[in-house]
């Protein structure tokens, strides 16, 4: 750690000395080395190491020790800012701009509001009647024209009969076209009926055989048999038993009997089991195990279950 000693008297007084003043004033125009510029821009103090002997002050680094006859001394590269000087006098003033170019032409101003209507001027003088026509003279009265033979009605009474009959045969016919037309209507709309019946029973069937498809569960029509699949696995069952296909085991039950098949091996559960139809006790509470070595396994001898099934046989 370097340590910034005040200047000693012995360097105070040299340092006031002509000599030392001139001495420390080459130092500090020629002697001034790159790296204490640098040092001197990067911090803003100025090292140096002051020799005991000569007094020649050798400006250095900020990481550079001085010998042991010398003196390391620190100053600041810039001086404290003195006081603000007072303000000067305000300076003449300049001369007169040229005239700036004419601007461009203002925007139409808007149009002024409409002036008041003016006063009505007098009526003018009504106009002399005119005068009235003479009447025009009555025309004669023309002659009666004689009166025409009168018709025979017979002929009438004739024509009338013959269209109201042919009115009659119309409107009969009109009726049984209109009874033709609504016994075919009432047959279409029978066969209307059937067909939508046919497709809407059809429709249900399909819906019933897709949904059983989508449901992930096929089940028989009985119900006692079914197929289940999931994300887990799939599941065979009937009314006694089933089989079960999940992960890496496979597991087959009957009763209370099962079957399990895993990676590890396969694992026989039942009340009975048969093997090439001979019987014998697989485990009972009481019996010796007795190692391969003739040594109990894990007893260093014979050993004796002391836990299993009384009932568990290999037939």
């Amino acid at each position: 750690m370097r340590i910034v000693l005040r200047v000693s008297s012995l360097v105070r007084a040299f340092m006031s000395s002509k000599a030392a003043m001139a001495i420390t004033l080459v130092a500090a125009l020629v002697g001034v080395s790159a790296v204490g510029v640098a040092s001197a821009i990067t911090t803003g103090l100025i090292y140096a190491c002051v020799n005991n002997s000569s007094g020649t002050i050798k400006i250095v680094s900020a990481t550079t020790d001085c010998s042991n006859n010398e003196i390391p001394l620190v100053w600041n590269a810039e001086g404290v800012a003195g006081p603000p000087g007072p303000e000067g006098p305000t300076g003449p003033a300049g001369p007169t701009g040229a005239t700036g170019a004419q601007g461009d032409t203002g925007a139409t101003g808007a149009t002024g509001a409409t002036g008041a209507t003016g006063a009505t001027g007098p009526t003018g003088a009504t106009g002399a009647t005119g005068a009235t026509g003479a009447d025009g003279a009555t025309g004669p009265t023309g002659a009666t024209g004689a009166t025409g033979a009168t018709g025979p009605q017979a002929n009438i009474d004739a024509e009338a009969a013959a269209r109201q009959a042919a009115d009659t045969t119309l409107q009969a016919s009109i009726d049984a076209e209109a009874a033709a037309r609504a016994a075919a209507d009432t047959a279409l709309q029978s066969n209307i009926t059937n067909e939508a019946a046919a497709r809407a029973a059809g429709d249900a069937a399909t819906l019933a055989a897709a949904n059983q498809f989508t449901s992930s569960k096929l089940t028989s029509p009985n119900g006692l048999f079914s197929l289940s699949i999931t994300n887990s696995g799939i599941v065979l069952a009937g009314p006694t038993g089933s089989v079960t296909v999940g992960g890496a085991n496979i597991v087959v039950n009957s009763s209370g009997s099962n079957i399990t098949v895993s990676p590890t091996g396969v694992v026989i559960q039942g009340t009975l089991i048969t093997l090439n139809g001979s019987c014998g006790g697989v485990s009972n509470v009481g019996d010796l195990v007795i190692s391969n070595s003739g040594t109990g396994i894990g007893f260093g001898g014979s050993s004796v279950i002391l836990q299993g099934s009384t009932t568990v046989f290999v037939c």
